[in-house]
């Protein structure tokens, strides 16, 4: 008999939802082979089986999950299943009642809100798993408490910024950058290789050209003063369509196109519509960028996240009128860029040097 322990996939989370099994109770798997798919705050893992034999899970679609816990086991036959089941009592745990099964969970649940038996008798089931105590649970506590339920990623969310605004000391700086020849050139661009292109796509681009002349613009601090600069551009980019914030992350980004960039984020934002993120998509980015392009948004101050030195922001094109060198009335469009950076790395002189780089590529269109 081999037990299967439900691995440890991120440092965010105490628990993990078991969103569902890819194999049938009872059915044999190989090493290697997808057996389940638990979600996180952030994404969804498939988790593979470490040995091969015929499977016995434990919790049910819908089950909290905690790193460490047993969730099911594998055995050289079925036969050995069954006698398993038999003397151990693992299945399922049952009232005085023959005719009334309580799963596990839903077991702990009842126990721990203090369900009746005669309100669990009212569900006219046999069989009682978790989503029916949880029914129960929510119509008990709906006269006691009042208020909006937040949701599992939005915690996560405040953890990493409640860790950010608690241990970075964070400085702030913005800086005005004209993008009328910028919007005209990717406009051509994106003529050209039949693509929808913009400027956070450029900014993507330009920020990666400075990673060997700014190092610690892109990785983390180790200790007190030692830091671990990345050896390639990863740039996270915030998305938030609906299902909640997230920031993936665009891999090396120095060795890729215009046009690669694009397709990257035209397939993570489809995926942030969907919430439908993979933990690699949100893994190792040593930089991000917000983007907050609604006309009406000026400037956005982002956190840093605790595993980077910085974050820049990119605001709304705006519109402004000016005097040309004639003397004529002319409108321009410009954008707000905001960085901030930890102070302990980096100082206001390399902040403003890092945007006046990224300022002059882009209104001199130069990548």
């Amino acid at each position: 008999m081999y037990e299967i322990i439900l691995p440890k996939f991120n440092n965010n989370d105490e628990s993990y939802t078991l969103l569902y099994w890819l194999s049938d109770i009872g059915k044999p798997v190989n090493k290697e082979e997808a057996i389940a798919v638990f979600e996180t705050s952030k994404a969804a893992f498939d988790l593979e089986s470490e040995a091969e034999g015929i499977l016995h899970t434990l919790p049910e679609a819908g089950d909290e999950c905690k790193p460490g816990d047993i969730i099911g086991y594998l055995f050289e036959t079925e036969v050995e299943r069954q006698d398993f089941l038999k003397n151990s009592g693992k299945k399922a745990k049952t009232t005085d009642d023959k005719s009334l099964t309580i799963t596990k969970v839903a077991q702990e649940l009842i126990d721990k809100h203090g369900i009746s038996e005669e309100n669990i008798r009212k569900l006219g089931k046999n069989i009682i798993k978790r989503p029916d105590i949880e029914k129960l649970v929510n119509e008990q506590s709906r006269d006691e408490v009042k208020g909006l339920e937040i949701s599992r990623q939005q915690m996560a969310i405040a953890r990493v910024v409640t860790q950010s605004h608690t241990q970075i000391p964070k400085a702030f700086l913005l800086m005005k950058i004209y993008g009328d020849a910028a919007t005209k050139m990717l406009s051509d661009y994106g003529k050209k290789h039949d693509i929808i292109i913009g400027l956070p796509e450029l900014l993507i681009k330009i920020t990666a050209t400075l990673l060997s002349e700014f190092p610690f613009f892109f990785g983390s601090l180790i200790d007190d003063n030692r830091f671990m600069p990345g050896e390639v551009a990863n740039i996270g980019v915030t998305l938030d369509l609906g299902k909640g914030l997230f920031i993936p992350v665009i891999k090396n980004v120095g060795e890729i196109s215009l046009t690669d960039i694009a397709n990257k984020l035209m397939d993570f934002r489809l995926k942030a519509m969907r919430g439908q993120f993979n933990e690699e998509e949100l893994n190792q980015g040593n930089i991000s960028l917000s983007i907050n392009m609604d006309k009406d948004s000026l400037v956005t101050i982002p956190i840093i996240l605790p595993s980077q030195s910085c974050m820049l922001s990119l605001g709304g094109i705006q519109e402004e009128v000016y005097l040309d060198s004639e003397q004529n009335v002319n409108n321009r469009s410009y954008i707000n860029l905001g960085l901030a950076y930890d102070h302990r790395v980096i100082n206001g002189r390399e902040a403003a040097n890092f945007l006046t780089k990224i300022k002059t590529k882009i209104e001199q269109q130069s990548i």
